[in-house]
């Protein structure tokens, strides 16, 4: 069976479905096999295969989209091609002929009825039936114009849908008034739907004797306008004689190039031509049937609104999926509740362009039987589902799932007329919802790579902390070392001062003694014996303590006791450590509050000194402190160190710093000029 494709935009609007279903029916008399596509473009077309095509090209080609009439020009000498509503150099075409309908309409509301002021309500601005039958209407107007001064006419356009009818003549008239129109000329009957309910809900009278007329004669006017004037289109004859030439076409018989279809004038009440609201198409109709005309209708009215809210909560559902699963779960749904029993989800390995032999088969229903291949990977060519053996092949649909620029896949599936419009609008939730899933992929997988470049740099970082720790531990050994070397110093150095100069001065203290005949010579004396007093207690000083023995709590006292009595400085001492510090740790400690005391006396002129030690379960706390009269340059050297930018200097204050590095404890010095200095010293406890 040879395979025909229908060449469209998208099957959600009256004349494009149309238009197909008449195609159907054509193309099944003479035996071929019809697919439909949409959304497609005439290079993916290609891949189909076909014997011929008809295209749509009235509403595929617009004025700003003229590289597709090129193109088309150029598919047609691979594949038989009959153009369907506009004509084409070398293609092919059937058209209808609207000028002739739309000149006598205007003659009619001008002549008959004496309109003078119009308004054009029209589609699309570009769109070449629009621009068809607004040229007329401009055409009209200006000629009458000459023989009746009055005659005017506006126009605004918008889209071919019966709510860009309403919000047009609404906004027109919160414009306008008191600018009371004769007859709106509508370029579809859709937009004159839209137009009539606007004139319904305006409250001025004046408005509602305005006439209406559109254009298409569609099958709605018996139930939302039926008394609507119009310009009836012959579809039957148009894709007759469309199907009639493709078939010529295939099998090269000789053929008229282009032929002409012409449409039809057709007068009711709504151009104001009787007083009736409403007129009755079929006069035998019975009161009976009437009831059940408006039964069926509500019923109709319910089906549809289920329908339309079936798919805004699909469109809603989509919005929080992330993975194929959950599309497949919300797509299943819908498609039970719109009855489509056949329908396949296909989608691109190639972003920018279709490889009809590569696509990925995601979910597939086939009357009772569904199969979903979310979990592996199922490469299937668009020809093998096409070709099935199962499906209706003159009913099938194939729509291409676009969002931007990129391609995502193809939908198949069997036409149903009643929920295809429905099912077309649904395409492009899916579209979007496919791009949303292929967003989260994209940043799971950013989130691994980011992970593994995380774990990578943490494995350097660790390494890097891992060196600075041995180098920061060959430090605190270095210093220990420095420390230990600084104990033997200090035994050597009071050894020295004990057993040698303190000896020394002790012999020449006696020996003044002996010889103080003159009070020179006593004053000498006193001066050597304070000399020696103060030698002896350096050396005391400078002895290593055995603190094992008599603990850091009597030695810190016995410190703060001798100081206040040699000093004669008030000393405040409360410690409440317990004696559970290791050696080392209690050594260090001892020697930095024995070098801040020494330096209080050295250079602070208190009068009084505080050291405190305090415990809680989480630290130590200890605190030496004076009433002196601070120091600026401390002042400097303590921040200088505590920004990095350089070590305090001061023999006394690096050994600080370095005895709180070993024991691990955070020290640190404030001075505040006339209120004395702090020193502070804070370790960290596990109990």
């Amino acid at each position: 069976m040879k395979r025909i494709g229908l060449y469209l935009n998208n099957l959600d609007e009256w004349y494009q479905v149309s238009i197909y279903e008449r195609i159907k029916e054509e193309t099944e008399k003479l035996g071929y096999e019809l697919i439909c596509v949409q959304g497609f473009t005439l290079s993916n077309i290609d891949s189909f295969h076909f014997d011929g095509v008809l295209t749509l090209s009235s509403v595929l080609i617009t004025n700003r989209n003229k590289g597709l009439k090129k193109e088309l020009e150029s598919f047609v000498k691979r594949v038989p091609t009959v153009s369907i509503g506009k004509v084409l150099n070398l293609v092919p075409s059937v058209t209808i002929n609207c000028k002739k309908s739309m000149s006598a309409l205007m003659d009619h509301l001008i002549l008959h009825h004496h309109y003078r002021r119009f308004l054009f309500l029209g589609g699309p601005e570009f769109q070449p039936d629009n621009i068809a039958r607004e040229k007329v209407f401009k055409s009209k107007i200006s000629s009458y114009k000459e023989k009746f001064p009055q005659v005017s006419g506006e126009t605004i356009n918008g889209e071919f849908h019966e709510s860009s009818g309403i919000n047009l003549l609404t906004s027109y008239i919160k414009n306008n008034p008191k600018n009371y129109l004769d007859c709106i000329v509508c370029a579809n009957d859709y937009i004159a739907f839209g137009a009539y309910k606007a004139l319904l809900m305006e409250t001025d009278q004046n408005w509602q004797k305005c006439g209406i007329t559109g254009y298409d004669d569609v099958a709605e006017t018996e139930s939302v306008l039926s008394n609507l004037t119009t310009i009836n289109q012959p579809l039957d004859k148009l894709c007759k004689i469309a199907v009639s030439k493709l078939d010529d076409l295939i099998k090269k018989n000789n053929i008229t190039l282009n032929s002409v279809v012409n449409s039809e004038l057709v007068i009711r009440s709504s151009c104001g031509c009787s007083n009736l609201k409403k007129s009755i198409k079929n006069k035998n109709i019975t009161n009976m049937n009437i009831e059940d005309k408006i039964s069926q209708t509500r019923q109709e009215t319910i089906r549809l609104n289920q329908y339309l809210r079936t798919v805004t909560f699909f469109g809603q559902n989509l919005t929080s999926i992330d993975n194929l699963s959950g599309l497949i779960h919300h797509i299943k749904g819908l498609l039970n509740v719109l009855n489509i029993d056949s329908f396949n989800l296909l989608l691109s390995t190639n972003k920018k362009n279709i490889d009809s032999d590569s696509m990925r088969l995601i979910y597939q229903k086939e009357s009772s039987t569904e199969k979903e291949y979310t979990d592996r990977e199922e490469i299937v060519s668009l020809l093998s589902i096409l070709n099935m053996q199962n499906i209706n092949k003159n009913s099938i649909i194939v729509s291409n799932l676009i969002s931007g620029d990129e391609h995502y896949g193809l939908i198949v599936y069997r036409y149903n007329p009643w929920t295809n419009a429905h099912l077309c609008a649904s395409f492009v939730f899916i579209s979007n919802g496919l791009k949303l899933i292929e967003n989260i992929e994209k940043e799971k997988k950013r989130s691994k790579e980011l992970e593994k470049i995380v774990q990578l740099r943490t494995k350097d970082l660790i390494k890097v902390s891992n060196k600075l720790q041995e180098e920061a531990k060959k430090r605190l050994e270095v210093e220990a070392e420095v420390l230990k070397i600084s104990e033997v110093e200090r035994m050597r150095f009071s050894m020295d001062l004990h057993d040698d100069i303190c000896q020394r001065l002790g012999g020449i203290a006696m020996y003044s003694k002996s010889i103080s005949t003159k009070p020179e010579l006593e004053e000498l004396s006193l001066l050597i014996d304070d000399t020696l007093t103060r030698t002896r207690q350096y050396a005391h000083n400078s002895f290593p303590i055995d603190l094992r023995d008599i603990g850091l709590k009597n030695a810190v006292e016995s410190l703060c006791i001798n100081m206040q009595k040699q000093a004669k400085i008030e000393t405040e001492y409360r410690w409440e450590i317990a004696d559970n510090l290791t050696i080392e740790e209690n050594i260090n400690i001892f020697r930095i509050i024995q070098e801040a005391l020494n330096n209080i006396v050295k250079h602070s002129h208190a009068t009084k000194v505080t050291v405190t030690g305090v415990t809680n379960s989480n630290y130590i706390k200890i605190t030496i402190s004076d009433n002196g009269i601070g120091s600026e340059k401390l002042i400097s050297l303590s921040l200088k160190s505590q920004l990095g930018n350089n070590k305090p200097q001061g023999l006394g204050l690096r050994s600080m710093e370095y005895r709180a590095h070993q024991i691990n404890a955070t020290y640190n010095i404030e001075s505040i000029p006339d209120s004395g200095i702090k020193v502070t010293l804070i370790k960290q406890i596990n109990l």
